[in-house]
């Protein structure tokens, strides 16, 4: 079962190259799930297919790309981490897919 139905969550997606130490977000801030994804409680498969599509925009990239999501607007509470490295043109399943922090306690 999806822990995150109906609980509105955020996201923000982070790449971190070869030559890079942190991961640097990919773009401003952090931007809500859509409702239709935590309505469905999809929201696992909603973050894998949207670290895969980032192959795509990121695929000159060779590291790890990393999709978090967040139960809060501000960022201070990280509930989910996505990761998956980046080959240069595919991206392959890395460290544990999600994994959990609420559950890791």
């Amino acid at each position: 079962m999806n822990d995150f139905r109906w609980r509105p969550c955020w996201w923000r997606l982070s790449i971190r190259t070869e030559r890079d130490y942190h991961f640097s977000p990919t773009g401003p801030g952090l931007r809500p799930v859509p409702n239709r994804v935590i309505a469905a409680g999809e929201t696992d498969a909603w973050a894998q297919s949207m670290l895969l599509d980032a192959d795509d925009s990121l695929d000159d990239f060779r590291g790890e790309v990393r999709m978090e999501i967040f139960d809060s607007p501000d960022g201070s509470h990280l509930v989910r981490v996505y990761d998956g490295l980046l080959t240069g043109g595919a991206i392959a399943r890395s460290m544990p897919w999600p994994y959990n922090l609420d559950k890791a306690k």
